[in-house]
């Protein structure tokens, strides 16, 4: 895959921390955003024009397809700005969501035990140059079990380049645990802190890490773009930075609707 500048929407919440700067800048050394990313699948195209229409088997999908920033549409193409036009006086510190944010199950015969499995991609918003632990948890529904599989993670950063872990499979699985009346039921899933041990064992990783050629350069570039105001950002942190993804809330991270005939 080329080096090209990629162009993504964040679903989700994006902090950003810093001073704005509108002076026009290019960059001496260009980032290869895109090196740690799988190749595209042939019929890449073909998947994501059909995306929307309900015949994509989402949890059959391998991570060729996934992991491409392309894969997500219009989002994908107002992110496409963090990268076109980034400024390095400024740190984005949270971003994350899933895609798609509202699956739908359907119950046609709702018995108790019955259940019902599909697949959503939790990702990190774009331009975030942090480490975000994330968990997920259901409310509690009268009706139905919500498994999510898995429901703690670390997302990483996506710029300076995309890590190959910035986008997680997840399995949801729906069961009946009490016969429901039919009609539409809705289950919001929020964020909220990891485990205590994951956390501390994630910082731990992330603060151990070396820069990398990308952060050197984007370093450089900040500091040649912001001057004194980028080094105090990076004086404070800004590299290898491990954060609770649940610190910044904008409502419900997956919204699960389900109809019972």
């Amino acid at each position: 895959m080329k080096p090209l500048i990629l162009s993504v929407l964040v679903v989700g919440s994006l902090l950003l921390a810093g001073c704005i700067s509108t002076d026009n800048f290019t960059p001496k050394e260009q980032i290869e955003y895109f090196k740690n990313l799988p190749p595209k699948p042939d019929d890449f195209d073909l998947v994501e024009r059909d995306l929307y229409t309900g015949y994509i088997d989402l949890c059959a999908l391998s991570e060729g397809y996934y992991l491409q920033p392309e894969f997500y549409g219009e989002s994908w193409k107002r992110g496409e700005y963090f990268y076109t036009h980034h400024d390095y006086t400024r740190w984005a510190v949270h971003g994350h969501g899933a895609f798609p944010a509202n699956p739908v199950f359907v119950f046609g015969d709702p018995k108790v035990g019955s259940w019902i499995s599909d697949c959503v991609f939790y990702r990190t918003g774009w331009g975030v140059e942090t480490y975000q632990g994330i968990r997920l948890v259901a409310d509690p529904s009268e009706y139905f079990d919500v498994k999510i599989t898995p429901d703690e993670f670390l997302l990483p950063p996506t710029y300076p380049v995309f890590d190959k872990g910035w986008v997680k499979k997840i399995n949801i699985n729906v069961s009946i645990k009490n016969t429901p009346p039919p009609g539409k039921y809705i289950i919001n899933v929020n964020t909220v802190s990891p485990s205590v041990e994951s956390s501390k064992r994630w910082f731990k990783e992330v603060f151990s890490k070396n820069m990398t050629e990308e952060q050197r350069i984007m370093v450089e570039q900040c500091i040649e773009q912001g001057g004194s105001n980028c080094q105090e950002l990076i004086d404070v942190g800004r590299r290898n930075k491990y954060v609770d993804g649940s610190n910044i809330q904008v409502g419900p991270r997956l919204t699960i609707t389900i109809y019972v005939k």
